[in-house]
């Protein structure tokens, strides 16, 4: 079907979001437009980490952030914005008073979802997961967000710690102080240079 739950092969018919927590995506008004299923097995790499409802005439990821219906508040409160990896990451940070987080909805930052958190704050922080891949779209973002015009900053989290796990664990006042300590664009790349720098050092001596 269009909606993309129901999937259709050799005559057959399959819940496309089998094995998944389902988590419906609201647009800006509070409306379901779509759903996100997150796998429960995380050994299971055959199929993606994060898994949406196909694009249609009232779902765009690139034009859509998650969360973007409950953090309107927090984005007056604050004027600025947490954008963070996942669904549950989102739903975590509002339970424990972080009303600013939205998701970017599985896809790389875009201009588009700049732009959107443009009409609402001016700066931006980034709490993506730290491995090399969040790091990298971290690093993306930085210049998307730029190019928007959003004064941008990274958090950096501890090793193997998801904005999720981190919250429930060490609470909010923790992920405050990471968001006070947090880096710019310049210092991001330079932090980013020397880690790869010391990684490379290291592979070097074994």
């Amino acid at each position: 079907s269009e909606s993309g739950l129901i999937g259709h092969k050799n005559d057959n018919y399959y819940d496309k979001f089998r094995d998944r927590i389902m988590f419906p995506i609201f647009n800006s008004q509070g409306e379901v437009i779509a759903f996100g299923g997150r796998r429960l097995n995380d050994e299971d790499n055959s199929s993606p980490k994060y898994y949406n409802s196909p694009e249609t005439l009232i779902f765009h990821k690139s034009k859509n952030l998650y969360g973007l219906n409950w953090a309107k508040k927090g984005f007056r409160e604050t004027n600025s914005a947490i954008i963070m990896e996942g669904y549950t990451d989102v739903i975590t940070a509002h339970k424990y008073g972080l009303n600013n987080a939205v998701a970017s909805l599985g896809t790389a930052l875009t201009l588009k979802q700049a732009k959107i958190l443009k009409r609402y704050i001016d700066n931006v922080y980034i709490a993506f997961d730290p491995d090399f891949a969040g790091e990298q779209a971290a690093l993306k973002g930085l210049d998307i967000f730029k190019k928007a015009d959003l004064t941008v900053r990274v958090i950096e989290l501890p090793e193997n710690a998801d904005p999720d796990d981190y919250i429930k664990e060490e609470g909010l006042e923790a992920f405050e102080k990471l968001m006070q300590s947090s880096y710019n664009l310049i210092e991001f790349k330079i932090r980013m240079i020397i880690n790869e720098k010391e990684n490379y050092n290291i592979n070097q001596r074994i």
